[in-house]
């Protein structure tokens, strides 16, 4: 009897495998919005396409291939507007890089250029001049090292002193390196949900979530206590993105705590 009951269950959801699989395929192929641009059927097909190159960090070597072999470019067929209609999403946090209107994507963007202006990066080019002549110093006394992660520590700590105005010292001590997995892992964890939406859309972001919540912690006790020390400090005493944003905060009426997350897309600019 359970027997009966189990086949009967697998073939019901064989079933509706099957009626999701040819609704999917009859929407996709002829009336989705981005049908007309070139490229591998698998990724017209299904959003795995995309996701399981994700999750063997590989997609962007398979979109540099593909960019190769398929015309997205002098595509006649592509439609501009057609395709950004289709890429609508809601986020629900909003830094510089993803807000959809216009206004908001502008007043955060005032926000983060004040850092990146030939001004503000003239006076940060000590700093970072400081942290260029450590990275050679070492370089100088090492034989064969991997270069990969002595570069990458290099503009880490470079992107923590713009940032948060405080040094990670990740070139001169063990402490802070950690910093780089919980970076990455972020960086994995967004492009899942780029590539598969349905984990958002069923809302079981707590399922990718919970692999990553112990590193995750580690990094926020981290991060918080530089965020309060340096608004404990002058708007003047370091020169970072707090001390060249300051005035733009206030002429807008906008609180600090908006600029951290601002901040953050510094760190990931230095691991990328």
């Amino acid at each position: 009897m359970a027997l009966d009951a189990s086949i009967s269950y697998a073939v019901s959801a064989g079933y509706i495998l099957l009626a999701y699989v040819i609704i999917v395929t009859s929407y996709r192929l002829p009336m989705h919005p981005l049908r007309d641009y070139p490229g591998p059927i698998l990724a017209n097909l299904t959003d795995l396409y995309g996701t399981f190159y994700a999750f063997g960090y590989r997609l962007h070597l398979k979109t540099w291939e593909g960019h190769g072999r398929y015309d997205i470019y002098q595509n006649e067929m592509v439609t501009k507007s057609h395709a950004y209609l289709a890429t609508l999403y809601t986020p629900t946090s909003f830094f510089a890089f993803n807000p959809i209107d216009k206004n908001m994507h502008r007043s955060k963007r005032r926000i983060v250029i004040q850092a990146l202006t030939d001004r503000a990066m003239r006076e940060f080019e000590p700093i970072m001049t400081q942290e260029v002549q450590t990275f050679l110093r070492q370089l100088l006394k090492s034989g064969p090292i991997d270069m990969t992660e002595k570069c990458k520590r290099l503009a880490l700590d470079i992107a923590g002193l713009l940032a948060y105005g405080h040094p990670l010292k990740l070139q001169t001590e063990e402490t802070n390196r950690f910093m780089t997995s919980p970076l990455q892992a972020r960086d994995f964890r967004v492009n899942l949900y780029l590539q598969f939406q349905l984990i958002t859309q069923l809302g079981i972001q707590l399922l990718v979530e919970l692999p990553f919540f112990r590193t995750q912690r580690r990094w926020l006790n981290l991060v918080r206590p530089l965020i309060y020390a340096r608004i404990a400090e002058d708007r003047r005493a370091k020169v970072d993105l707090y001390s060249f944003a300051y005035d733009t905060l206030n002429e807008e009426g906008r609180k600090s705590n908006e600029l951290w997350g601002e901040a953050f897309f510094f760190l990931m600019a230095g691991l990328c």
